[in-house]
C-alpha cells in the first residue's frame, strides 16, 4: 500500500501508471470529497492528454544479447524514477477514553 499525501506527489506517476489508476476501481467508504474530486481530476486528466498535469517521463534501454524470443528482437527495457510517495503514513493515534 502506498500513501499519497497530496495531489502534487501524483506528478511522479507517467502517464500509463495514471491512466491504469483512472480505470482502477474506486472505493470511497468514508465519503472523503477530497478523494472523489481527485479521482475526477484523474479521469479528466487521462481524458484531456494531461494537458493540465506535470508526469513522470519513462526511458527505454535495449538489453544487449537478449532476445524476445517470440520475435527476435532485442528486449526493451522500460525504467523510470521512483514515486513520491509518503515515507510514513499518520495514523491517529485513539482517545485514552475509548471514544
Amino acid at each position: 500500500m502506498k500513501y499519497y499525501e497530496r495531489k502534487n506527489q501524483f506528478t511522479s506517476w507517467t502517464r500509463v501508471d495514471l491512466a491504469e489508476l483512472a480505470h482502477a476501481p474506486f472505493h470511497n467508504p468514508s465519503k472523503d470529497p477530497k478523494a472523489s474530486m481527485l479521482k475526477r481530476f484523474i479521469e479528466d486528466q487521462v481524458k484531456n492528454n494531461f494537458k493540465d498535469m506535470i508526469t513522470a517521463s519513462s526511458f527505454t534501454k535495449k538489453g544487449k544479447g537478449v532476445r524476445d524470443p517470440h520475435t527476435g528482437k532485442p528486449m526493451v527495457n522500460v525504467t523510470w524514477p521512483p514515486t513520491d510517495k509518503v515515507k510514513s503514513i499518520p495514523i491517529s493515534k485513539p482517545n485514552l477514553d475509548g471514544s
